[in-house]
């Protein structure tokens, strides 16, 4: 049986209908991920700097020597916990710079593979019309099908531009951590 070349072109624009939506999915997962790691790595940071404060408590004011030892024992082994967080949190954060900066690449190369897909598809129906004077689809229904995702794939790109200008912004605030 043999397969119409049109049911893989219409197949092969929903996958690009799609792609954006789980492009920019994966882009904020990323940094949903970075984030989570940033949070717990600061949590446990904090617990080793009030273990710090503790010991000196316990050295400088209480003058014990031992307590101050074992306390200072647990933050080696606090420092040593963090070790693959600090691994782990690098790695997330250039999947998600990575994820964010391809992101823009990723949808222009869309739009284009779609611009090739609708002319292969127009190509088929006005062939199809030529030679069984009937088709399901013109060429102008095709096109009106399509406006939508534009816009969507325009939406995201600016949606990107804004969220970079601001991710700029808050580079040069150090109060703010948390970039998307």
């Amino acid at each position: 049986m043999e397969q119409d070349p049109n049911a893989s072109l219409e197949d092969a624009l929903n996958q690009i209908r799609q792609a954006p939506a789980l492009l920019k999915e994966n882009a904020v997962a990323q940094v949903m991920a970075r984030n989570a790691l940033q949070e717990e790595l600061d949590i446990r940071e904090k617990e080793i700097a009030d273990l710090q404060a503790k010991a000196t408590l316990a050295e400088e004011k209480l003058h014990n020597i031992e307590l101050a030892n074992e306390i200072r024992e647990a933050i080696k082994q606090r420092e040593l916990a963090c070790e693959p967080l600090r691994a782990g949190l690098q790695n997330a954060k250039d999947a998600s710079q990575i994820a964010k900066d391809t992101l823009p690449g990723k949808l222009v190369s869309l739009v284009s593979q779609k611009a090739e897909i609708l002319s292969r598809f127009t190509q088929n129906v006005a062939s199809a019309l030529s030679s069984q004077g009937d088709a399901s689809k013109t060429p102008e229904m095709i096109s009106a099908e399509n406006a939508d995702t534009d816009k969507t794939v325009e939406q995201m790109l600016a949606e990107l531009k804004l969220s970079s200008s601001k991710a700029e912004e808050s580079k040069s605030t150090p109060s703010d951590k948390s970039e998307e």
